[in-house]
């Protein structure tokens, strides 16, 4: 049963835990975003922006998937919302785009 917004982004609260100092940062998170207490794997990024923004990204991904609005439309549009230098790359701003591919 699909979760609500806010239940979604509560339980997806514990996926994308940081770890790293100066230019070498990883980001472990679930190996698949449709389970994610099941196996893990890690992102490196070269700075804790990046760092962050990729566990806001993961984050965002395992609270629609828990929301039953999982797609490969959605995560196509996730993933450019990422790409996007100018856009929202908050936990809302991933999640409303994830959204509104959803709705599309």
């Amino acid at each position: 049963m699909p979760l609500s917004k806010s239940a979604a982004i509560r339980e997806s609260a514990g996926v994308g835990n940081i770890s790293g100092r100066g230019t070498s940062w990883q980001v472990f998170g679930p190996y698949r975003v449709t389970e994610p207490t099941g196996p893990s794997t890690a992102i490196t990024a070269d700075s804790y922006a990046k760092a962050r923004r990729i566990a806001t990204q993961w984050r965002a991904e395992v609270a629609l998937c828990l929301m039953g609005a999982w797609s490969d439309d959605v995560r196509h549009a996730v993933e450019s919302h990422g790409c996007d230098y100018y856009a929202d790359h908050t936990l809302a701003g991933f999640i409303a785009a994830g959204l509104k591919a959803a709705a599309a």
